[in-house]
């Protein structure tokens, strides 16, 4: 089962509020300052780690429409994104045992660079992980080494 997360904190390119009213991201914001993102990333940490309790209590299978009978095996849960998705998806997965595995494409790492840079970001010795990038992916903010910060999280991750 696959649940896909909308994240209000206007980083989503398009996201519905509760009262159907649509946003679309605007990308001329200026969001794009170290403590802003690396905050937003921990909101949604905080998001996904609610979502994740109420999907291990079973009870969200009742709230879908499934029988009282099923239940998911939360032994496997795997955390996926792209971009600050990605960067979500490891930070879950560095926190929450919860998760056995971590996918992630182009993850956005410039919300993480000053941990991954100190080695504070590095406990995926149990979990597997299996990070993709694209060859334009880490030129696309200018000033900002992404392939340096994913050689660093890597061998971080090999020690």
């Amino acid at each position: 089962m696959v649940f896909l997360i909308d994240h209000h904190d206007g980083s989503c390119c398009y996201t519905e509020k509760n009262n159907g009213k649509s946003i679309i991201f605007d990308p001329e914001t200026p969001f794009f300052k170290y403590e802003d993102m690396h905050d937003r990333v921990k909101v949604r940490e905080t998001e996904i780690k609610l979502f994740i309790d109420e999907v291990c209590s079973n009870a969200y299978l009742q709230t879908l429409g499934f029988s009282d009978k099923a239940c998911l095996d939360t032994s496997k849960l795997v955390m996926a994104g792209h971009s600050m998705g990605g960067t979500t998806a490891l930070r879950v997965g560095n926190s929450d045992d919860r998760v056995s595995c971590v996918l992630t494409h182009d993850p956005w790492l410039f919300p993480l660079y000053k941990e991954i840079l100190n080695g504070s970001f590095c406990s995926f010795t149990d979990k597997n992980m299996f990070i993709l990038n694209t060859s334009s992916f880490f030129g696309m903010m200018p000033g900002f080494d992404g392939q340096k910060m994913k050689d660093k999280l890597v061998s971080g991750m090999d020690s």
